[in-house]
């Protein structure tokens, strides 16, 4: 069963503490270790994570400060809001109290979500920037209260933990502090009015402190192998995959990607590195099919046998007899009634009871479980609830739709009960094409089934909070971020996970990746790419120390194994070719498709390939361009690039309308410049076709695809370095988004300064790739613009087609025994980044649906790597 949550005393009372007025950068006082590779003890890991963590937290305490412009608009009501207090208690401890604050009776709609739970805020007499600096706190809000009332004049009230000390005077609350804020104690009395700055979440924070108190909880397998980073003896079976299952699966899967799928079923930690365009969201979703329709038994099942095991258990009292249940016919007599219809007609969620014991409602006696064991050795059912985590909600949604609209792979007439598992979505900003397996949507479904098809809302919370467990006991798919899945509902329903499956893994720090395998997980799989974005951390002393490293990454840097998806699907060979020798040195081939396209498919599918200008992938030397700083997004923004793209953009529909817009991205390393991009294709296109276009950073493009990208590299000034492009891991993912044309847009000139970027240059000018545009910036283009020049559009993709057709079997052995990428220490991922933090951007239009292509995986050679590994 799932442990409580640790405190938040601990987490809280440091915080709370400090001054934030003297909250500043910690670069040359921190004191703090190095993030290690392996680690002594669960106390060693500890303390050097501890700190980091609220280094962080401090970082991000101070680019809300600076973002929001707190101290400069004092008068902003954005942020800011005058509140009452109604009421003032000491906690137990003494050390806490907890205010009660509310708004005017007249406030408006909107500031009735204005802070939630877990909301750092400001507590002060006269503003954010009140020269009395000393009359003020830091508190959280622990509780909102009266936040589904629906009339106007009801007031809102939020709890506030802010720190206490001494006793109550009788005349406020008394909070000590060595610099005089006591002062706030004798003013805090009941009926006073306070400025409430909201400041920024702590949630996650919160949770990843949880996460860090639970690792000492955690298996024994699994926390071996996370602190000596290699693998752990097992000592279980491993799962087995029923025998018409995997005929299937071979048809849709490669040997190789197919042996990865085996390892996952082995391991208690499994490594999948999946580059660009390689079926990572396929991979993932037979992850799935194979680990939900496995058994731990020696001797893998085909239907028969499953139709066996669905008899065995009502023998035991377990089944359909004791539940009162109907066993579906496509069990009970093969070929006589399709599972198809059964799902049509008949409630599903009675059947998974049956055959699943270890899936039931808390209050459901009738089934009784045996403690969580992958493999069990008695050759029963073996445990399968997966929980499936990402960074984000787009990562997370992309796996769940797909799974949702079409099934998991290896599906069969036998197979289709087994393969639309029940799945619930868990947490806020749900995709409208989830809205049918979301948690709040199949509770209010749930509770009109109880009440004869009304929701009632009278029916209480007690009925609420059953009904959410029910639906989550019987879910054997659970999709959620990193960060939901510390939510405390998990905790409080005592549920389990003995499978935890991480997207885009090596995008998260490893506090985050902590947070959803406290929940008794016996198995983790990290599916991700060092090779592209870390996760993002703000503070500077957490990278220096190795903070932003995610656990995927650390445990590779030790030489654990990690399977290799390998063939890419995604990008026409001629963008492919740089990022496959640069990124993960010549190991990732092309599709055979891709290989074998002739000209004239090329040109009927792409007709823009006629112009050279228009070719698969171009670098434009955009010479004489200088860069500024926007005074809006204060980030860097290059005016004559972002002129550039609007006539590249422009040119290609003028000369091929039938180029949908749809299909086109401009993105962009920085803010500024995606604001300046933004507002000049505003002002020269339609609004529908401007609606139509993405226009992104490149954090905000990590994970999705176009057909056509336009990449502004902005840098500009010679002597002042590239700034955070130097990080190759950003560079690899800008690269790799285009799957038909890449066109870059930068200066030469200044990017020759950098010697990754100086490698790309030369690597297009030796394909016959570059081109250089001078001012005026459309004269000169148009020049350029010549129709009938098939020859000059192809002949770079033609060679690297042949090239790539003579080397294909070469690299198919090569990469059995190499690494998977280019292995280089923290800090040399790092060097020459900006401060400018990795934000999403302003892009718009609807999100791009990620159409990544089942593929081979090849076992990258690794410590423990054994010759069964390698093909």
């Amino acid at each position: 069963m799932g442990s409580m949550l640790p405190s938040l005393d601990g987490f809280h009372d440091e915080i709370m503490t400090w001054n934030y007025y003297e909250i500043r950068s910690n670069v040359e006082h921190y004191r703090g270790q190095k993030v290690s590779l392996r680690y002594n003890s669960v106390a060693d890991y500890a303390s050097i994570m501890d700190p980091l963590l609220f280094e962080e937290v401090r970082a991000t305490i101070l680019r809300a400060r600076e973002e929001r412009g707190i101290d400069r608009r004092p008068d902003s009501k954005e942020h800011t809001r005058q509140m009452r207090i109604a009421d003032a208690k000491f906690t137990k401890q003494a050390a806490r109290i907890l205010l009660t604050l509310e708004l005017a009776n007249d406030i408006p709609i909107k500031s009735r979500e204005w802070v939630v739970q877990g909301d750092l805020v400001l507590i002060s007499g006269e503003g954010p920037s009140s020269p009395d600096q000393r009359l003020h706190t830091l508190g959280i809000v622990d509780k909102v209260l009266s936040k589904d009332l629906v009339h106007e004049d009801s007031k809102l009230r939020w709890i506030v933990r802010v720190p206490g000390g001494g006793t109550n005077r009788g005349d406020g609350v008394y909070t000590s502090s060595e610099d005089g804020r006591e002062k706030l104690g004798y003013a805090a009395v009941p009926g006073s009015s306070w400025s409430v700055t909201k400041l920024c979440s702590l949630v996650t924070a919160q949770r990843e402190y949880q996460a860090l108190q639970s690792v000492e909880n955690l298996p024994s397998n699994l926390l071996h192998t996370m602190l000596k980073s290699d693998p752990a003896p097992d000592n279980r079976l491993p799962l087995h995959v029923p025998k018409d299952l995997e005929g299937e699966m071979r048809k849709e899967y490669n040997e190789s990607q197919w042996r990865a799928l085996e390892a996952a079923l082995r391991g208690t930690i499994t490594l999948i590195q999946g580059p660009p365009g390689t079926g990572k969201t396929k991979t993932i979703l037979g992850l799935l099919s194979v680990l939900l329709n496995s058994s731990g038994s020696s001797h893998p099942e085909n239907s028969a046998s499953l139709r066996g095991r669905f008899e065995a258990i009502s023998s035991r009292g377990l089944g359909v007899k004791s539940l009162g249940l109907k066993m579906p016919q496509s069990l009970l007599q093969e070929g006589t009634k399709s599972v198809a219809e059964d799902l049509r007609t008949a409630d599903k969620t009675p059947v998974w009871r049956a055959t699943s014991p270890w899936r039931r409602p808390g209050s459901t006696t009738a089934v009784k479980t045996k403690p969580l064991d992958l493999g069990a050795r008695d050759g029963g059912v073996a445990v399968k609830r997966v929980l499936v985590c990402a960074p984000s909600n787009a990562a997370i949604d992309e796996i769940a739709i797909r799974m949702l609209e079409s099934g998991l792979p290896g599906g069969s007439a036998e197979r289709q009960l087994l393969l639309h598992p029940p799945a619930v979505r868990v947490g806020p900003n749900v995709h409208p094409r989830l809205e049918s397996i979301s948690l709040p949507y199949l509770v209010e479904k749930r509770l009109g089934e109880a009440g004869n098809g009304k929701r009632e809302p009278q029916l209480g919370q007690v009925a609420r909070d059953e009904a959410r467990k029910s639906v989550l006991w019987e879910a054997s798919v659970v999709f959620c971020t990193l960060s939901s899945a510390g939510t405390p509902l998990f905790s409080h329903i005592g549920i389990n996970f003995d499978t935890v499956i991480i997207d885009e893994a090596a995008q998260a720090i490893e506090l985050s990746t902590l947070i959803p395998v406290k929940y008794g997980c016996q198995r983790l799989i990290m599916v991700g790419d060092v090779a592209q974005l870390p996760a993002t951390v703000l503070s500077r002393v957490s990278i220096d120390h190795g903070y932003d490293v995610s656990l995927f990454h650390r445990l590779q840097e030790c030489g654990f194994p990690v399977w290799f998806l390998r063939t890419q699907y995604r990008m026409h060979p001629a963008i492919s070719t740089y990022p496959a020798e640069r990124f993960y040195m010549n190991k990732l081939v092309n599709a055979e498709e891709l290989m074998c396209a002739s000209r004239e498919s090329l040109l009927e599918k792409h007709p823009y390939y006629s112009m050279r200008c228009f070719g698969p992938y171009l670098f434009y030397d955009m010479h004489g361009s200088h860069e500024s700083e926007s005074s809006t997004t204060r980030s860097w923004r290059n005016t004559d690039e972002a002129e550039l793209s609007l006539v590249l953009y422009e040119q290609l529909r003028k000369q091929f309308p039938q180029v949908p817009p749809s299909t086109v991205g401009i993105i962009t390393p920085y803010k500024g410049q995606v604001t300046e991009i933004q507002n000049r294709f505003k002002k020269s296109l339609e609004r529908d076709e401007f609606k139509q276009l993405d226009i992104n950073s490149i954090d905000g493009f990590q994970g999705r695809e176009k057909d056509i990208v336009i990449f502004s590299c902005v840098r500009a000034r010679k002597y002042h370095g590239v700034g955070f492009l130097a990080d190759e891991r950003r560079m690899n993912v800008a690269l790799t988004r285009a799957r038909f044309a890449l066109w870059i847009i930068g200066s030469a000139r200044t990017l020759r300064t950098n010697e990754h970027w100086r490698k790309v240059i030369e690597n297009a000018q030796q394909r016959d790739c570059y081109l250089k545009v001078k001012k005026p910036i459309e004269e000169s283009f148009k020049k350029f613009v010549v129709p009938g020049n098939r020859e000059a559009g192809l002949k770079h993709s033609d060679d690297q087609t042949e090239t790539d057709r003579v080397n294909s079997s070469r690299k198919r052995k090569d990469a059995r025994s190499v690494r998977d990428s280019p292995r280089k220490s923290f800090r040399q991922q790092r060097e020459g980044e900006d401060s400018e933090g990795a934000g999403a951007g302003g892009g718009h239009g609807q999100l791009d649906e990620t159409n990544e292509t089942a593929n081979g995986a090849e076992v990258v050679a690794g410590s423990a790597a054994t010759h069964d590994d390698l093909d």
